[in-house]
């Protein structure tokens, strides 16, 4: 049989053999031996001989709230139940994710948002080739609303002559009439300015 030597003597009390991975643990009157498991979706382990691996899983699933102090890069996809917060930059392949709060989030595949989007800036770029929406009317000047100071319409670019040139139609606030403009120079911002030599 195996030897046992008691605690009292500096042993462990324990005549077995550990096996692969497992650990002497103190359970309140003497030693037990135990192993640390992994849960699916959110964390593996792998017990060797002298060994213990921890490892995040290729999807990562969070239950809880995720705090990250600094920079967080996960290279798969993850999915998160409820709120996650990083102060740094965050960096996703795939990002599923009830409530974010993020310095700066970069993802490189797919991002879905099964709730509503708000975007708290003054400036919000979109690089698209293609753009569906399924609303048949698009809100545009929400804060002219105390007074009609800027032009309402929709503009684009277009180069050609070396110039960049804009072409659009627009609802003029001077005098209230629809209009049709291209060839412009200067960029539209809050008006047209019909003024500008180029316009037409």
């Amino acid at each position: 049989s195996e030897a046992q030597l008691a605690i009292a003597r500096g042993g462990t009390g324990l005549a077995t053999v550990p096996t692969n991975g497992q650990l002497l643990i103190g359970n309140g009157s003497a030693y037990s031996l135990g192993t640390i498991t992994g849960t699916a979706n959110q964390i593996t382990v792998t017990n060797g001989s002298g060994t213990i691996a921890l490892a995040l899983p290729s999807a990562l699933v969070v239950p809880g709230s995720l705090v990250v102090s600094t920079t967080l890069n996960v290279n798969g996809a993850a999915t998160f139940s409820n709120t996650f917060a990083v102060t740094g930059t965050a960096t996703f392949g795939q990002l599923n994710a009830a409530s974010a709060n993020v310095g700066g989030i970069s993802v490189d595949g797919n991002a879905t948002i099964n709730g509503n989007l708000v975007v708290n800036g003054t400036l919000t770029t979109i690089d698209f080739e293609e753009i569906a929406v399924s609303d048949p009317l698009i809100f545009l000047a929400r804060n002219n609303n105390a007074s009609d100071l800027v032009d309402i319409g929709i503009f684009g670019m277009y180069d050609p002559d070396g110039t960049n040139r804009y072409t659009g139609f627009f609802r003029d606030a001077s005098d209230g009439k629809w209009k049709l403009f291209a060839n412009t120079s200067v960029q539209p911002s809050s008006t047209v300015d019909i003024g500008q030599a180029s316009y037409r």
